[in-house]
């Protein structure tokens, strides 16, 4: 499961690095849509909290990232 999170969050930012890359000192806003479905527990639990945390770990490193 874990391994799943990780290639999405990876084929996200490959996604995101590449529209990126070349940007001046002014950053602009990046709106970033993720969809997965409602779960409390169980495997989707799981993937809901992992994915929840590499949003709240990548908001903390960049602030012109937003996730909607």
């Amino acid at each position: 499961m874990k391994k799943l999170v990780t290639a999405v969050f990876i084929a996200v930012l490959a996604a995101v690095g590449g529209s990126a890359s070349g940007q001046g000192a002014a950053a602009k806003q990046i709106k970033i849509g993720v969809t997965m479905p409602t779960a409390d527990h169980g495997w989707m639990g799981g993937a809901n909290w992992w994915a929840k945390k590499a949003m709240d770990d990548w908001k903390k490193k960049d602030p012109n990232v937003d996730f909607v």
